[in-house]
This record gives C-alpha cells, sequence and structure tokens, in this order.
C-alpha cells in the first residue's frame, strides 16, 4: 500500500473513531477504488456501513475480507457484531460465523 492509500486509512480510522461514519465510508470506498484487496479498509467500511444501517453493504464488505484474510478474526467478529444486531435475517450466517470462530479460540 502505498504512502497516500496509507495516508487515507489513517484519516478514515480517525473519521470512524469521532463517529463521523459518512466521511470514513467516503474515504475507505477511494481506498478500495485503489486497492479492492485492502484488508483493513474491507473492514473499516464494513464496521461503518453498520453504523449506518446499510447491513447488506456491511455484510458483503465483512465477507470479502474474510476472503482477503481468513485467518484474521477482526472481520468475522465485525461479521458475528453485525448478525447479532439483526439475528431475524442473520441467524444462520451467525451459526456458521460462531463455528469459525470457535475454531480461533481452540487453536
Amino acid at each position: 500500500m502505498d504512502k497516500e492509500l496509507k495516508s487515507k486509512l489513517k484519516d478514515a480510522k480517525k473519521s470512524y473513531q469521532k463517529g463521523e461514519y459518512d466521511e470514513c465510508r467516503k474515504l475507505t470506498q477511494e481506498i478500495l477504488a485503489e486497492d479492492s484487496k485492502s484488508y483493513q479498509a474491507l473492514v473499516l467500511k464494513a464496521a461503518c456501513c453498520d453504523q449506518l444501517e446499510f447491513e447488506d453493504e456491511a455484510a458483503d464488505c465483512f465477507f470479502l475480507a474474510i476472503n482477503v484474510d481468513p485467518g484474521s478474526m477482526l472481520a468475522w467478529q465485525g461479521l458475528l457484531q453485525l448478525c447479532t444486531k439483526n439475528l431475524d435475517r442473520f441467524y444462520q450466517t451467525a451459526v456458521c460465523v460462531c463455528l469459525e470462530l470457535m475454531k480461533f479460540y481452540t487453536e
């Protein structure tokens, strides 16, 4: 990742921490336009979408992040958090995510 993208990612994290989710989402979209496999940008965008109640987009971003790095827990944990907020829609996904997360805790 080049300097400009790292700087945007840093700004996006700051925006998220300030509760500026629209700005964070915009910045992560810019990052992903240049580097579609940026794990951190995907997870951060998913978290923003979750906060903005764009559940489908959040789930898509979490799944994309998991495909980029299935061995990292952050996206799995974020997806579980999203699922538990919307169990009526994501119950089966939540069960599958819990089973995957158990692998991390038993290793």
